[in-house]
């Protein structure tokens, strides 16, 4: 068995931003004659890779209007103007999002790209205030902070989309449709194999404090976690995803995606035991890696499910027999009585192999499952989905009601990596049987840059 390599984004991104610039057909009005003055007015959240990269190149390859951003490191937030080039030449640079709120008076919405622990307290403002809000993945980084927004989200107006852009392909979509349709007989596990990291784990914080950089606001950037000395090249840029006060590891960064089409195809709802076994726990960062085990005995479906997760491990048996392609051996496997489903990462590629078959097939083309109906509708992309649900068309797939309970499920796998431990866990009190875990589930946070 070969050792998990590292998963390039970089066809990812590619690819979302062919399907976000790629024809549309809808079936409501999207730009009419006056198409400039219709079009939506938004702000960018958080100016990092992601943020500019793909989410702002998106939204402009929409057709949004992007009339400010937002970011407490001064040089991000500039550069994210440059990046769009003559369409965004009239934005405003904001540090603070509340200012950001109260001074452009005609933003329809917000795109959410900040680090993990700034996503609730923005998009409890912005649900607050109406805003339509698309925030990255994963929607939150604790388990009570993706209650709370669950509860807000049913008394705003705001349309709403979580950013785990590979929902929008139809390899995920047809996915679920097969496996509904019972083409796999009773599905009983996934195996998902997680690409590697890019940040440090198992670490605790380096001694010592480095100046701040010019126009940096760090204690803003701390936000609502506790506050610590700043340190260079150890939490900004993007290495804050390996800190559990500011990130949630490859649980968080990969979860929503890796683990979307079992949670949709079979409604798993929430697991009842969670298992783990690995090496690195107890420190400031996320775990070494190792295998989770994911236990549903009573999902909706009927029958019992495993979903196993396997971090810098070897390459599980499940994934014998697929030929490694540019993103690596990462992935999904689903296996049913009838056949197996693998997806990529993202869910963007998909094949399947039904029993008796000699080969694995691309899911979209697959004679056996050609007659199975297409029962979800199809997309141009995950961006372009939330544009037009702001502007009345349909719900968007990954809205905050649904993407805040995968969230919390991403979560729990998270909660056994910070507990050193597994656990039952009690779906119906929504807590960890026996286990005192209120300190990771629901920290206290600082106050001084957040609203209620």
């Amino acid at each position: 068995m070969t050792p998990i390599r590292t998963l390039s984004r970089r066809t990812f991104i590619k690819d979302s931003l062919l399907l976000a610039s790629a024809p549309m057909v809808c079936t409501f009005p999207l730009f009419g004659k006056e198409a400039p003055s219709n079009r939506l007015n938004l702000a960018l959240i958080g100016c990092g890779w992601v943020g500019v990269d793909s989410d702002l190149k998106m939204a402009l390859g929409c057709g949004a209007n992007v009339v400010a951003v937002c970011d407490v490191d001064e040089s991000l937030a500039r550069k994210a103007i440059k990046t769009g080039g003559e369409p965004m030449a009239g934005a405003v640079a904001y540090e603070d999002y509340r200012q950001l709120l109260d001074k452009e008076k005609t933003l329809d919405g917000v795109i959410i790209a900040t680090p993990d622990h700034w996503h609730a307290a923005i998009c409890r403002h912005y649900l607050q205030a109406d805003k339509h809000i698309y925030c990255e993945k994963p929607l939150t980084r604790t388990l009570g902070e993706a209650r709370d927004l669950r509860s807000r989200v049913k008394t705003s107006r705001s349309v709403t989309q979580m950013g785990n852009q590979g929902s929008a392909y139809a390899s995920l979509r047809r996915g679920i449709e097969v496996i509904r349709a019972g083409a796999l007989g009773t599905v009983s596990s996934a195996h998902v194999v997680v690409p590697g990291e890019r940040y440090p784990t198992a670490v605790n914080r380096p001694a010592g404090e480095d100046p701040i950089p010019p126009g940096f606001n760090w204690d803003f950037w701390v936000g609502p976690s506790p506050i610590r000395p700043y340190k260079n090249d150890i939490y900004h840029p993007y290495k804050w995803r390996a800190w559990t006060d500011f990130g949630t590891g490859q649980m968080g960064n990969w979860g929503t995606h890796c683990l979307n089409l079992p949670i949709r195809a079979l409604n798993l709802g929430y697991p009842d035991k969670v298992e783990i076994s690995g090496r690195g726990f107890g420190y400031e960062t996320y775990w070494a890696g190792g295998t989770l085990t994911f236990r549903f005995s009573k999902p909706q479906q009927g029958a019992p499910f495993n979903a196993y997760w396997y971090e810098n491990v070897p390459t599980p048996e499940a994934f014998q027999g697929l030929a490694p392609n540019d993103e690596g051996s990462a992935g999904v496997v689903l296996i049913g009585d009838k056949g197996r489903i693998y997806t990529n990462p993202h869910n963007g590629h998909a094949l399947i192999r039904l029993d008796g078959e000699a080969h694995w097939k691309d899911l979209l083309n697959h004679e056996a499952t050609r007659s199975i109906p297409v029962t979800l509708p199809r997309v141009t992309s995950h961006m372009q989905e939330w544009l037009d649900g702001c502007r009345g068309g349909p719900k968007p797939f990954s809205s905050f009601d649904y993407a805040s309970t995968m969230t919390e499920t991403c979560l729990l796998g998270l909660l056994a990596t910070q507990l050193g431990h597994g656990f039952e866990y009690d779906v119906e009190g929504q807590k960890p049987v026996g286990v005192s875990a209120d300190r990771f589930m629901n920290p206290q946070p600082r106050t001084k840059w957040i609203t209620s």
